[in-house]
């Protein structure tokens, strides 16, 4: 490992598929570099996990590739966390058009007060601390990105949930 401020580091924090078990959370994934702090997806029960390796207060950003709740609701126990425990607004938020209506459905006030929701697409760049993120869909019933990071020349692709139609390749030349 290189002492580059943007070393890009991947901690799973759940990896179970469709339930959280004994041993894992559901889907959950944090990206961090020395000054960057991202979670990808959020699965049940992942937020016991994720606090055994970061601050909640320390996450810059939170990334949700799909609507299936085996991928987004820890949501609203973060939202309470960071409404509640910890009194911080403005915590941002990227995910689907789907996820948004579910979470809305299940804490309405979740993105009125405290996470601030950006809807992305298969088009979306973002860009979060020294971390850059693209997104292409994949071979799944619902809406589902799958997430490219890449920081200090190192990048990583998390597929979400998909079927044989898509590869990696599906992502453009190196950010």
């Amino acid at each position: 490992r290189t002492n580059n401020s943007a070393d890009l580091r991947v901690t799973v924090i759940g990896c179970s598929g469709t339930y959280s078990s004994s041993d894992s959370s559901c889907s959950s994934y944090l990206l961090r570099t020395d000054s960057t702090t991202v979670l990808l997806d959020a699965g049940p029960g992942s937020s016991i996990e994720l606090q055994k390796h970061v601050d909640l207060a320390e996450i810059d950003a939170i990334i949700v590739s799909h609507e299936h709740p085996d991928h987004w609701t820890e949501l609203p126990s973060l939202y309470h966390a960071y409404r509640f425990g910890l009194g911080r607004p403005h915590v941002p938020v990227y995910g689907t058009a789907g996820t948004r209506t579910l979470l809305d459905g299940a804490v309405s006030e979740a993105t009125a007060y405290t996470f601030d929701w950006t809807t992305i697409d298969e088009t979306s760049v973002l860009e979060v601390g020294d971390m850059t993120f693209t997104f292409s869909i994949t071979d799944h019933p619902v809406e589902t990105l799958a997430i490219r990071a890449e920081a200090g020349g190192r990048s990583i692709a998390y597929s979400a949930d998909t079927g044989p139609n898509w590869l990696p390749e599906r992502f453009e030349a190196p950010i």
